[in-house]
């Protein structure tokens, strides 16, 4: 069977199960899938993509909140965690309230390294396979930089256990207005009703 890092994962999902539209894949098969073949989706039990037992995900102090940035970056850190202070404070305040290591920053030393696998991310903090754990990761956990540093690879893996976002801007002031607005959306009330529009193509 291949590693999880061998695999690769593919956008859509399947409306009815909730599984990968299209299964993740080894470059083998998608070489044959490419060439006109086709792979027969694999047979193995259920994959838990939620927080271990007793985790409520809709409770950042339950879950945990980290950040993560690119250790090959570490000359501009300092001035992007600054600009991002404000949802940073906003989401320690949320994550800590009952453990202060639930909300964690990868800065520095415990930043990402280049050419890191996930797996090699997750031990180096003490963690591993298996439904994510906010006592040795959060669950929730946002990465800082420019995809030349930290790739979409590692991203979309990480993403298997845990729920991953990411932000990349140009300058300070966009991190800035991008914190700002994110704070102000979850702790002002809209200053627009919410509308939805339908329509057929």
């Amino acid at each position: 069977m291949a590693e999880m890092d061998d695999l690769l994962y593919f956008n859509g999902v399947d409306g009815a199960t909730g599984d990968y539209e299209t299964p993740p894949l080894t470059l083998e098969q998608l070489s044959k899938v490419a060439q006109g073949g086709k792979v027969e989706k694999p047979v193995s039990g259920p994959v838990n993509y939620i927080p271990k037992e007793g985790v409520d995900p809709k409770d950042l102090s339950t879950t945990g909140w980290g950040v993560i940035f690119a250790f090959a970056d570490q000359d501009k850190t300092p001035a992007v965690r600054e600009a991002l202070s404000e949802l940073l404070n906003h989401r320690r305040a949320q994550a800590a309230q009952n453990k202060e290591h639930y909300y964690k920053e990868y800065i520095g030393a415990g930043a990402y390294r280049p050419n890191e696998s996930k797996n090699d991310f997750l031990a180096r903090h003490g963690a591993g396979p298996g439904p994510a754990d906010p006592e040795k990761v959060p669950y929730y956990l946002l990465i800082v930089g420019d995809p030349e540093l930290i790739p979409y690879r590692f991203q979309y893996q990480l993403d298997v256990q845990y729920a991953v976002g990411r932000i990349h801007f140009d300058t300070l002031d966009e991190y800035a207005q991008y914190a700002h607005n994110v704070v102000m959306a979850e702790t002002q009330p809209p200053f627009l009703p919410r509308r939805a529009a339908f329509f057929g193509v």
